[in-house]
């Protein structure tokens, strides 16, 4: 995760030093709503071929700008926030340092739970919408068998969308995920008729409020929706 470019934009931020009530200013470096990554048009990925093609879930994460669904991306961004916030304001280096120390405790045990609750999911075969999630599967060691897109904005082709109906119908994956903020109907139709469950996971975490804390609220639900969806029924 060398591009950590992404990184600069966080500076905004720097305007929460003044709020010295401000109980955890480096959780700040949570979503922060996620606006650089709102637009997916962004990612051109440089893929120009058909995506009709199936793609290994380990690809080159270095192209795939969800870095913060990784925590230790989260907690290296966290830093480099707090070291800016200090060269701007040295006034505040104690307090920042102190709410840096304090967001790397909690979400190194968050990080710790998570893992502990997936690991029994860890061989549950998923489909996800689009190609977002690379990281969060990685460091969690998921079964990511494929995506329905890399684009949102665009539709997946013909011969991918089979290969994904034969692997659900020989009940190769248990869950398939959508996304809120897009509605495709191709989701719906490939399961049709499959046992197969579907759930919903919101990288932009767009229902979680920004404030103290967001992004462990955030990443424990996007880890229980896995949990939700992958877990054996009871």
């Amino acid at each position: 995760h060398s591009d950590h470019s992404d990184h600069s934009d966080h500076s905004d931020h720097s305007d929460h030093s003044d709020h010295s009530d401000h109980s955890d200013h480096s959780d700040h470096s949570d979503h922060s709503d996620h606006s650089d990554h709102s637009d997916h048009s962004d990612h051109d990925h440089d893929h120009d071929h058909d995506h009709d093609h199936d793609h290994d879930h380990d690809h080159d994460h270095d192209h795939d700008a969800h870095i913060w669904l990784d925590p230790v991306n989260a907690l290296e961004i966290a830093r480099v926030m707090a070291q800016s916030l200090t060269e701007i304001y040295p006034q505040h280096q104690a307090r920042v340092q102190e709410n840096l120390q304090a967001f790397e405790t909690q979400i190194q045990a968050l990080d710790q739970k998570i893992a502990e609750q997936l690991a029994p999911v860890q061989t549950k075969g998923f489909f996800v919408f689009h190609d977002a999630y690379g990281h969060f599967v990685s460091h969690y060691g998921l079964n990511q068998l494929g995506y329905f897109t890399l684009d949102p904005a665009r539709q997946p082709g013909a011969r991918h969308l089979a290969a994904i109906r034969k692997q659900l119908e020989d009940a190769q994956a248990v869950c398939v995920f959508s996304e809120p903020q897009f509605t495709p109907a191709v989701v719906e139709s490939v399961s049709r008729g499959t046992t197969v469950r579907k759930g919903e996971l919101d990288p932009l975490a767009r229902d979680i409020p920004t404030q103290p804390g967001a992004y462990a609220l955030f990443l424990q639900d996007l880890s229980q929706r896995f949990l939700d969806c992958l877990q054996d029924e009871i």
